[in-house]
């Protein structure tokens, strides 16, 4: 018997565990997800439902490799900004997301109410031509705001999680502002500085026309210094789940120390010690993150989670 075409066995292994996740929602009363503004900010899986988690992972990656399959090498890699983010469109389908950040598009008005373009320029101070175009880019490339109606403006659920959650705000205006330029410049900086290991001849001094360090780039511009650390303890915090996958995939000692080199201001530390009693935590970083992360530190565990300049 011939081997099943993989397009169709992905097709069965999406439908198939759509449904346990669909059966999931429905039997818990939970609800579905979806990216209405009424959505929940996360979908409703609970940390402790492993299982379902790796199935939610593997529908995602199976919908991902269906989608690629289907649309051949020369599309995949075609300049065509209708598909994935590896196309002519790469260079300007953040560009609405930039500007919705930058603007603060996303508290021109109340979540739940609607607006107009006229309106989000009087709020923002941009003109409404250009709030036209880069609302209508947003809800085309990245699912931002919605257009229920000519010319009226609702939020989405995902400029619902920017109005609603500073954090992850943080985490992605730090991408876009300060991480997605850098990577642009990447093959530039290993042509200028080849073989070069000095962390001030790097791409991020090219995108950022310096000729500092990041870290020193970072404290000289304290604003996006601040919006750094937070991004850095967002991703590796428990909003991610990375923390819980963390800690139950690594053979960690039941005693003894653990240091976490680089580690901002000390989220992973933290949750490793909740979680193990007798292992004490180091955190090492950069002078002015170990004095933040010595503020923040919970007091419970100040006799087991240490800081640590370098």
């Amino acid at each position: 018997m011939s081997e099943e075409p993989r397009i169709l066995k992905l097709a069965r292994e999406i439908s198939e565990q759509a449904g346990v996740l669909g059966d999931y929602f429905a039997a818990h009363n939970l609800p579905f997800p979806s990216l209405d503004a009424t959505a929940a900010l996360s979908v409703q899986i609970p940390e402790d439902e492993v299982e379902l988690q790796k199935t939610r992972v593997s529908t995602i990656e199976a919908c991902e490799e269906l989608r690629a399959i289907l649309m051949g090498p020369r599309e995949l890699l075609a300049l065509n900004v209708k598909y994935l983010n590896l196309t002519i469109g790469a260079w300007t389908a953040n560009t609405s997301l930039r500007a919705i950040l930058r603007y603060k598009l996303y508290e021109s008005f109340p979540v739940g109410g609607q607006s107009s373009f006229d309106a989000i320029a009087d709020a923002s101070g941009l003109n409404a031509y250009d709030v036209r175009r880069l609302i209508r880019h947003g809800i085309l490339n990245h699912h931002l705001f919605e257009e229920p109606s000519p010319g009226v403006v609702a939020h989405s659920a995902l400029t619902k999680a920017l109005a609603e959650d500073p954090d992850l705000r943080d985490a992605i205006q730090n991408a876009v502002e300060e991480f997605l330029p850098s990577s642009y410049r990447l093959v530039d900086a290993m042509e200028r500085w080849p073989k070069s290991e000095e962390n001030w001849e790097t791409a991020f001094s090219l995108a950022h026309d310096t000729n500092s360090s990041m870290w020193e780039y970072f404290r000289a511009h304290p604003e996006k210094g601040s919006r750094f650390a937070k991004a850095m303890s967002y991703s590796s915090g428990k909003k991610d789940h990375d923390t819980d996958l963390l800690l139950a995939n690594v053979a960690w000692p039941d005693d003894g120390v653990v240091v976490d080199v680089g580690g901002s201001h000390g989220s992973i530390a933290i949750s490793i010690a909740r979680r193990f009693p007798k292992v004490k935590c180091i955190v090492q970083d950069l002078p002015d993150v170990i004095q933040e992360g010595k503020k923040q530190l919970p007091a419970d565990l100040g006799e087991r989670v240490e800081f640590m300049a370098q």
